[in-house]
């Protein structure tokens, strides 16, 4: 994961302006800067956080396919409310070329939905999703 360093950012501009085109080169700089190996970076930082439950789904040629993604509390709101289980994917919210982000949710006692699991495919496919929801099912 790459933090930008704004205080790089040369301009006499005041500070309180910035225009979409200030904000386009910054996007455009990043992107210059972004390592290669990046989803193995964000893979190895979600497996580092305490209680979490981060698996890879990979194809017979090691090909990436999909990321679960279950974090402690997330695990305690579903073990005291799995009455009801809600699915809803959500396309563009990650810059990722067209992969979907699909989160698992439920209905706490306040009645009000908490994420209880998500996960990321680089495919629609019946394989894919089955594999990610029995990820679910296992942990």
């Amino acid at each position: 994961m790459q933090i930008l360093n704004f205080s790089s950012i040369k301009s006499n501009l005041p500070l309180a302006l910035v225009t979409l085109k200030d904000i386009s080169n910054i996007k455009q700089n990043a992107k210059k800067d972004l390592q290669k190996n990046e989803l193995e970076n964000v893979i190895d930082y979600l497996k580092q956080q305490p209680g979490s439950r981060t698996e890879v789904v990979v194809d017979a040629e090691d090909n990436f396919k999909g990321l679960f993604y279950q974090d402690a509390h997330m695990q305690n709101i579903y073990a005291h409310f799995p009455e009801i289980l809600l699915v809803d994917a959500t396309y563009k919210l990650l810059d990722l070329r067209g992969m979907p982000v699909y989160l698992l949710m439920c209905i706490h006692g306040d009645g009000l939905s908490e994420i209880v699991a998500m996960f990321i495919v680089a495919e629609e496919t019946k394989e894919v999703i089955q594999a990610a929801v029995e990820l679910f099912k296992i942990h």
